[in-house]
């Protein structure tokens, strides 16, 4: 499901296993694995915040100067 579903807009956008590409009619266009990786990192923030008594502290990240978001999660 995290392959099919659009990390930008939300949409289902169906498509066999051998379609590399995620293109979704919002315009968002992703290699597919990047698109489902969004996905799980999404699902894993909204799990985070629902926890009202977590201790989890968090893991610091470096933004690479200039690069897109894609850039930044494909690296």
């Amino acid at each position: 499901m995290t392959s099919q579903k659009c990390s930008d807009c939300g949409a289902i956008v169906k498509k066999s296993l051998s379609t590399r590409t995620h293109r979704c009619a919002c315009g968002c266009e992703l290699q597919r694995d990047v698109n489902a990786a969004i996905n799980i990192l999404n699902l894993a923030r909204q799990a985070r915040d629902g926890q009202s008594r977590s201790n989890a502290t968090g893991v610091g990240t470096a933004t690479l100067l200039g690069a897109s978001l894609v850039e930044q999660v494909a690296t």
